[in-house]
Formats: structure tokens, C-alpha cells, sequence
């Protein structure tokens, strides 16, 4: 949009205010002619700096002037992800309920529920699937938000997400599983629950590993005895049912990525 040079000032002192949580002066200079959905260097605009400042009042009456609720700042960034990031749960879950976009995504692939996940926000997290977040959708390196749960060793997020069950044996960019991350990262309970939950252990990443042998690799205490008494026991199931051997009779590496 194209500025006189007195507009650009104004709608500079605008966005300055805002970003100082300023909200009475902001809202002077909007009635005075500030563009609302102008940005700054950074691309951010007043109502992302509200969500930054955890500032609602503000951010209310930005949106009944006409904010934009889908603007995105330089590292794709919507308003919504920036509060969670910032921890700001609460606010993230009025925001839902203002109907910012819960399945928005950015940049990197980074998506609210994958963002409320890593942090553990459970309610949050609720809030988003309702509002029509994927809870099988994945960033760009592939990680879904039961992943990132796990990686980032956040319980409740990973019990809420094994509820629906979805996408519990997708495969990131390396074909590693949430079992696989489990496994790796140690999450002996975690492994359980998605052992439980039906997780498939047969499948292998892009290298031909599947979990039992990074539960052999990584030697995580109790790991590779949960892991494998768990392959026996579907190895026995599958022959009793005169079903095909599961791959734990073929040699690992042999083995084809699950997919391909």
C-alpha cells in the first residue's frame, strides 16, 4: 500500500505504540488515520504485537476495526502461534474462540496444535482439534504434533493425542514413527501408550530400522524388554491367526520403508 510520507509517519507511531503495548495511544492514532493493517520491518502488525503482549482488550478492538486476523509476520507467524510460543495458553484458547484460524500454518510448516504439543498445553490443545486442527498434520521436516509430545516429553499432550488416533504411525522425512521417537528418546511410558494404542512396531525408517532395533541400539533401560516382548507376542498372534510372519523373522535391514 502506498503511503504519503504523513501517513507513514503516523501509521509508524501506530505500530511503535502497539508494539509498546501502548493500546490508548494506538487506538488515538488509528481514529487519526494509522492504517491497521500496515507492518513493520519485521512484517508484524498491531494485532500481532497485541498477541505478543498478551494484551486481549487491545487485540478485540483491533479486530472490530477491521484487523486482519490471518496476517503473518517475516517468519510466518500468525498471531495465534505467536502467543502460543510465547506460552500465552489462555489467551491462545480466546483467541480460538475469536476464530483465528486454528489449522493455519507457517514458513517451516509450524502449526498451533504442533506449537500448544511441544509445550504441553492440553486444554489448548482441545480447543484447537475442535477448531479444526489435524492432529495427523505434519511441519516440514514431517514431525506431527504426537512428535513433537513426545520429543519434547509432554504427557498429557500425548494422552489427549492418542484419544483420536490419528496418524500414529506416520513417518517423518527420516521415516521414523512416534514409537520410533519414543524409543529413542527414552519415553518408556510413552512407548507403552502408543504400544497400547496400536502403534505398528513392524515399521522401519528410510534406513530399515524399525523399533526394536533402535530399542537394541539405544539400550534404554526396560525399552527393549517392553519392545520386544511386544514383537513376540504379535509375532505369535499373527502365526496362530495364519497370518504372514510379522518382519521380525526377515533381517532388519533388508526390509523396505513402511509406504514404499
Amino acid at each position: 500500500m502506498e503511503y504519503s510520507s504523513g501517513q507513514r509517519a503516523l501509521t509508524d507511531s501506530f505500530l511503535k505504540a502497539a508494539e509498546e503495548n501502548n493500546a490508548a495511544e494506538a487506538e488515538r492514532l488509528l481514529n487519526a488515520g494509522a492504517h491497521i493493517n500496515a507492518s513493520d520491518r519485521h512484517e508484524a502488525t498491531a494485532l500481532m504485537w497485541a498477541a505478543r503482549n498478551g494484551n486481549l482488550d487491545f487485540m478485540k478492538l483491533l479486530l472490530g476495526k477491521g484487523a486482519e486476523r490471518e496476517c503473518a509476520d517475516n517468519l510466518g507467524f500468525t498471531p495465534l502461534m505467536s502467543a502460543i510460543s510465547l506460552g500465552r495458553a489462555d489467551l491462545a484458547r480466546e483467541m480460538v474462540k475469536l476464530q483465528f484460524n486454528a489449522a493455519a500454518k507457517g514458513a517451516r510448516g509450524e502449526m498451533p496444535l504442533l506449537l500448544a504439543s511441544q509445550r504441553g498445553f492440553a486444554p489448548l490443545m482441545e480447543d484447537l482439534i475442535t477448531a479444526g486442527a489435524k492432529a495427523d498434520a505434519q511441519d516440514i521436516s514431517g514431525m506431527t504434533p504426537l512428535m513433537a509430545a513426545i520429543r519434547e516429553n509432554q504427557p498429557e499432550a500425548v494422552t489427549l493425542l492418542l484419544q483420536n488416533r490419528q496418524g500414529i504411525d506416520k513417518q517423518d522425512n527420516e521415516g521414523r514413527t512416534a514409537l520410533i521417537h519414543a524409543v529413542t528418546c527414552g519415553r518408556h511410558e510413552m512407548a507403552r501408550q502408543l504400544i497400547e494404542a496400536g502403534a505398528d512396531i513392524s515399521i522401519c525408517d528410510h534406513r530399515g530400522r524399525n523399533a526394536l532395533e533402535f530399542a537394541r541400539q539405544w539400550k534404554t533401560s526396560g525399552m527393549l524388554e517392553l519392545v520386544k516382548e511386544t514383537f513376540l507376542d504379535d509375532t505369535v498372534a499373527q502365526l496362530t491367526s495364519g497370518a504372514r510372519a510379522p518382519i521380525k523373522t526377515v533381517p532388519v535391514l533388508r526390509l523396505r520403508p513402511h509406504g514404499t
